[in-house]
């Protein structure tokens, strides 16, 4: 309980940290308030927020931060939600208004959607369903961005990340054919070797070092098509996850990142893989490749053409 309470304090002391980042942004929102300005929700983490607009300002575009209930608006503005139930309400209507929606199932009334020009998502079934129903919508979803960091010495153990106080699916196959790992995470003790449980937060190195990340998924992030956070996490740090089929992974690294549809195929690769790190190191360096088209630098450029797009569209 005390170490979950640690936890707890520590993950919301960086959240506020990286909100103060914001804050500060914003306090120098009118100096470019004419362009565009991106209105923060509280759901949406900082630091990726203002990798965007250290993005933007690379392409020549300076974008202002709002912090709702701020009303500023610019030519355009990107609102930000977490779902259709909770949308912001549209400051002006004369400008051009995206809404970057996190989640949207394909039984939602489109409904709430008219006062935003176009709808940017990050997963492909709600892009699919956007335009089946006449709705403009685009497809972006959220950045990775892979780090330049130095080779880590490898090791031949994969290593599980995760939550011992809720049920794995991969640690408990692996357990079950009995795989030594390199566990990190909160509530490990009595359920697992001692020696292997290797502390609570893998460091960046860890991820690098370790050959593949044993990281579990809900049902709802593969029947949606997300990428949770531990995911992104394990990806931008170099290090190869390892998970239940998804097909959002595959839209966007292929076949690179190793995934598994049942027991069997886990049990295979997960044997294989750490026994050929030269594989390993190829896929690695082919994910990190990939990874460019879905950086915050390919996120501005894209959300930039959509700009001129709309901009051509309203002369």
């Amino acid at each position: 309980m005390k170490k979950t309470l640690l936890y707890f304090s520590i993950m919301m002391g960086l959240a506020l940290l990286g909100y103060r980042e914001i804050y500060k942004l914003a306090g120098n929102a009118h100096r470019d308030m004419g362009y565009a300005v991106i209105h923060v929700s509280e759901n949406k983490p900082a630091q990726q927020m203002i990798k965007l607009q250290e993005a933007f300002e690379k392409e020549g575009k300076n974008i202002s931060f709002s912090i709702r209930p701020n009303r500023s608006s610019g030519k355009f503005n990107i609102y930000t939600a977490t779902d259709i139930q909770h949308l912001p309400e549209v400051a002006d209507q004369s400008a051009i208004n995206f809404l970057w929606i996190d989640k949207l199932k394909s039984d939602e009334s489109p409904e709430k959607l008219r006062p935003f020009d176009v709808i940017v998502v990050k997963n492909m079934p709600a892009y699919q369903h956007l335009k089946a129903v006449n709705v403009r919508t685009a497809f972006i979803p959220d950045a990775v961005d892979v780090k330049d960091s130095e080779k880590a010495s490898q090791t031949e153990r994969a290593m599980f990340w995760g939550d011992g106080n809720e049920f794995s699916v991969s640690l408990s196959m692996a357990g079950h054919e009995k795989i030594k790992l390199d566990v990190y995470g909160i509530g490990f003790e009595g359920q697992w070797p001692i020696d292997e449980i290797k502390g609570t937060m893998p460091s960046e190195t860890d991820f690098r070092s370790h050959p593949l990340v044993l990281v579990d998924q809900s049902d709802e992030d593969i029947l949606h098509q997300t990428i949770n956070p531990r995911i992104m996490t394990i990806l931008e740090n170099g290090g190869i996850p390892y998970l239940r089929y998804n097909p959002a992974i595959e839209k966007l690294f292929g076949k690179m990142v190793p995934m598994y549809h049942n027991d069997n195929e886990f049990q295979e690769q997960l044997k294989y893989l750490p026994a050929h790190l030269f594989e390993i190191e190829e896929r690695r360096a082919a994910i990190k490749h990939l990874a460019k088209r879905w950086n915050s630098h390919s996120q501005a450029r894209k959300f930039i053409e959509l700009f001129e797009i709309m901009d051509r569209k309203r002369r």
